[in-house]
């Protein structure tokens, strides 16, 4: 699917919920990962921010590091700001991955993309999902 612009939420209060039981969107695919990276313009990461995306054969530089990110050999960083606290991604240094699915964002100055769970968005799933 083409990336939606980005939805900014004023008043969270006015939201209604007008459906139930649809399926999520299918994640977008990225032509090209430099897009994800701090490598790309702020144009490019405009037409990513907030867009459901999915990697596909990407490998782990090294483990989970201690703010919860995972740095991908491509250049891309995954983090856990969404599921933070409630559970911690476990995965080995070098885990090669069939695929990570999350939303693209700024985290802290840098791009990230913000899997939401550790046990339903990566492939293979974290050490510690059942």
């Amino acid at each position: 699917p083409v990336p939606a612009p980005e939805v900014r939420v004023a008043n969270a209060c006015a939201i209604r919920r007008t459906a139930s039981g649809q399926k999520v969107p299918v994640p977008a695919t990225v032509p090209d990962v430099v897009e994800l990276t701090n490598a790309a313009s702020e144009a490019i990461h405009r037409k990513w921010t907030g867009v459901l995306i999915k990697l596909d054969n990407v490998t782990a530089l090294g483990g989970v590091g201690s703010t919860g990110s995972i740095q991908l050999t491509n250049g891309v960083r995954l983090r856990d700001r969404i599921y933070q606290g409630s559970k911690t991604a476990v995965f080995a240094a070098g885990t090669a991955f069939v695929s990570v699915v999350g939303i693209s964002h700024l985290d802290v100055c840098t791009w990230s993309i913000e899997p939401r769970d550790p046990c339903t968005d990566f492939n293979p799933k974290s050490q510690n999902c059942p």
